[in-house]
């Protein structure tokens, strides 16, 4: 059985990750910033050092705040792309596997179809033009690398577009989601499930199977879609004496104008990774069942705030 160092656990993928490997017996270092600080060089270094007897190390960490990356540019950079530089050294030096997590915004979203591995990027935020960085750095410098896009997370931890809707239905009885921003929402426990594939395949194998890859769950939707699905999920399952939620607006992005630009399309193609790896892509609705009943029963909704995809005004 391999053994893995997990970074950025106290994210959404990095705790389901955590979760997946206690499940399954398999054996990981799980860190988080408070532990090790990826951004500092020195840092990355000696924890190296003293943490090298690793076959894979999967980098889960980002700077994910969207609109906040619009002005809070340094931080995004360094950990979306530096930090991503030093983890990619040491893992060089040691000969380690390293597992990175990009995202589907590094397209603009212009073309009809949905995106492979291959399409040309041009990421329209200064959230996607660090990840495209960080990849970039990646590539460059260490070739035993995943790299894996993914779309639109979710979970039942942190904050994500299916708690803030729970949230928001116990609060507000008319909603407005954009809906015209395409793509496929993403259990983060899938993409747990298919980074543990991935590693497995690769490990026993032997083989040189590294590259871009794309997952994503299906079906694809917009946003204003999936929250109607979200709401109609919640009512079969909650008391709707306890749903304030009646209507759903659908609006356009004009209509909710943010920092950051977002691709009005992010589909992502697959068929790489269900060939190579043998992986079939998940349905949201089953994740999306597990995770309602985990946040209303468990009463788990405390850490979510205003997505921003969604208008209540």
């Amino acid at each position: 059985m391999p053994n893995i160092l997990i970074i950025g656990a106290a994210g959404q993928v990095g705790l389901s990750l955590i979760e997946l490997c206690n499940k399954t017996n398999i054996k990981y270092i799980a860190i988080s910033r408070r532990d090790l600080d990826i951004i500092d060089s020195f840092a990355v270094d000696l924890f190296f050092q003293r943490n090298h007897a690793m076959d894979f190390v999967i980098n889960a960490a980002a700077y994910t705040a969207v609109d906040a990356a619009e002005q809070d540019q340094v931080t995004a950079y360094a950990v979306n792309q530096y930090a991503v530089k030093n983890l990619a050294l040491c893992c060089k030096r040691y000969d380690i596997p390293l597992i990175h997590i990009s995202t589907d915004y590094v397209f603009d979203g212009k073309k009809k179809t949905s995106y492979v591995e291959t399409d040309s990027r041009n990421p329209l935020s200064i959230y996607g033009i660090s990840k495209l960085a960080g990849e970039k750095e990646l590539q460059n410098l260490w070739h035993k690398h995943i790299i894996l896009r993914v779309s639109w997370i979710f979970s039942e931890y942190r904050t994500n577009f299916v708690k803030t809707m729970c949230h928001l239905f116990t609060k507000q009885e008319e909603i407005s989601v954009v809906d015209d921003q395409i793509g496929c929402p993403t259990s983060a426990a899938s993409v747990a499930s298919v980074i543990i594939n991935i590693i497995h395949v690769t490990f026993e194998k032997n083989e040189a199977l590294w590259g871009v890859y794309h997952y994503s769950d299906f079906p694809c939707v917009s946003w204003y879609t999936f929250a109607c699905n979200i709401l109609s999920s919640v009512e079969s399952k909650v008391s709707v004496d306890n749903i304030k939620t009646k209507i759903i607006h659908p609006i356009s992005s004009s209509e909710y104008p943010l920092p950051a630009k977002r691709p009005p399309n992010s589909v992502l193609n697959i068929e790489k990774i269900q060939k190579i790896f043998g992986i079939r892509s998940m349905c949201w609705h089953l994740e999306i069942q597990r995770i309602i009943q985990f946040i209303y029963i468990q009463n788990k909704i405390e850490d979510a705030h205003a997505y921003n995809f969604i208008n209540t005004k």
